[in-house]
């Protein structure tokens, strides 16, 4: 399963350029960029809830489904705005399968285990990442884009078939009522979504005749979900409080630096490099492979041995910072390509050893009981902060699509640099709290935990 999500994240991210351009839906990139994550915000919301109550068997038996409807209702698309339609329930699916897969983890390993596990995890997304961009560019070359999303429906049947033994020994859940707590949750998961669609559609209509009103519109929603994701997000979140406040914010941090930089890198070949859709995928390979390497090496007993996590962490993140610094170098066309791509690699394996090392501190944070509501907190913030800075960008194209020069995507490429940064400077407070984590109510005092 993870397999198939790496490659339809590879196909569809390589073809998107093509689709936007026989659409005559440039306007709209951006929007079909984040609305996966759009959804995502909300739908993890609502399934790490449901997860906790009914088990993972019964979530991905469902969501499986959604992803292919997902997928074909893309392949069939008739006009830009249905494409990102369909790229939301695409999101919808994708959270189900992420958190399901996450919760059947823990269930299932050892935390002995766990690192290893992500290992494997990292390393199935080689395949797809060497596999994925060029074979679903010659398909948009030769057969059309439409048919890179019918292929990656397609896959889900031999995927599920491999999953179906696992889901049928997973525990069932608690089955426990709708508490306030969750009922808030689930609310304030929605609002944060409603707030980023707004978000997306306030940078669509930059740079057209009506650029005032999504001015505006950027002006209440991002105050609006900031709200609203305080009240989703642990106590601590924003002001990265020792432990796991520290490790949802990194994870934020490190998703809208990758999200914003590798969700560009296609456009920016395509347009100051003049690559094709077979060529552009190059990026999503070095990233996929890269990042495998980071987090094999993450998982090896020695380096786990002779290591702490905040030093794995803070490594991961210096590979990661120099990485998005070298990679502006694609932007620049006097710039040798090789070398950019480089630094692409370096930051893959930055990010490969930093999202397996969030991924087992997480799993080691939160209480048993409520592995679903905490992991659907991490990956909230993450696609939350994904598609804020990935609307933002589609802003930027949108409001200069007409002169798109290099130093657009400088600028562009150049924010993740920051980002990097700082979830450096942050690294070691994923380790050092006292108490247990605790959700957003009202005004109470953060509670931070070993």
């Amino acid at each position: 399963m993870v397999t198939l999500a790496a490659y339809a994240d590879r196909a569809t991210g390589t073809v998107l350029p093509a689709a936007s351009a026989e659409l005559h839906g440039l306007a709209l990139f951006g929007a079909a960029g984040a609305a996966p994550m759009v959804a995502y915000i909300a739908a993890v919301a609502f399934f790490g809830v449901i997860v906790d109550r009914r088990g993972p068997s019964w979530l991905l038996r469902r969501c499986a489904a959604l992803f292919v409807v997902g997928q074909l209702g893309s392949a069939l698309a008739p006009t830009m705005l249905a494409l990102v339609a369909t790229r939301w329930v695409s999101g919808v699916s994708e959270a189900g399968l992420d958190i399901g897969v996450t919760v059947l983890l823990a269930q299932a390993l050892p935390a002995a285990l766990r690192p290893r596990m992500f290992g494997a995890m990292a390393v199935a997304w080689v395949l797809p990442s060497v596999v994925g961009p060029p074979v679903s560019g010659l398909i948009a070359q030769s057969l059309g884009w439409r048919w890179a999303f019918t292929v990656t429906a397609l896959l889900l049947v031999p995927a599920y078939a491999l999953l179906s033994p696992a889901l049928r020994g997973a525990a069932s859940g608690s089955s426990g009522a709708w508490s306030a707590d969750r009922r808030r949750l689930v609310r304030a998961g929605a609002g944060c979504s409603l707030a980023a669609a707004v978000l997306v559609l306030a940078g669509a209509l930059l740079g057209g005749p009506a650029a005032w009103f999504g001015g505006a519109l950027m002006l209440v929603s991002v105050p609006a979900l900031l709200l609203l994701a305080r009240r989703a997000l642990p106590v601590g979140t924003f002001r990265a409080a020792r432990g796991m406040p520290a490790v949802v914010a990194l994870r934020a941090l490190t998703n809208a630096g990758f999200g914003m930089s590798g969700g560009f890198l296609p456009l920016t070949l395509t347009r100051v490099r003049g690559f094709g859709p077979a060529t552009t995928g190059v990026t999503l390979t070095i990233t996929g492979v890269c990042w495998a390497a980071g987090s094999w090496l993450h998982g090896r007993d020695v380096v786990q041995a002779q290591t702490s996590p905040t030093l794995r962490l803070r490594a991961g993140f210096v590979a990661f910072a120099v990485g998005l610094a070298g990679t502006v170098g694609l932007a620049i066309p006097g710039v040798p390509v090789v070398l950019p791509l480089t630094a692409w690699a370096v930051a893959g394996a930055g990010i490969g050893t930093i999202m397996p090392a969030l991924s087992v501190a997480s799993l080691a944070l939160a209480p048993a009981q409520e592995q679903g509501r905490y992991q659907s907190a991490i990956y909230l913030a993450s696609s939350l902060a994904g598609s804020v800075v990935t609307a933002l960008g589609g802003a930027w194209i949108a409001a200069y699509r007409a002169q798109l020069r290099p130093a657009t995507f400088v600028t562009l490429l150049s924010v993740p640099v920051l980002l990097a940064v700082l979830g450096l400077l942050l690294a070691g407070r994923i380790a050092g709290g006292q108490g247990r984590p605790r959700m957003a109510r009202g005004r109470k005092r953060p509670v931070s935990l070993r």
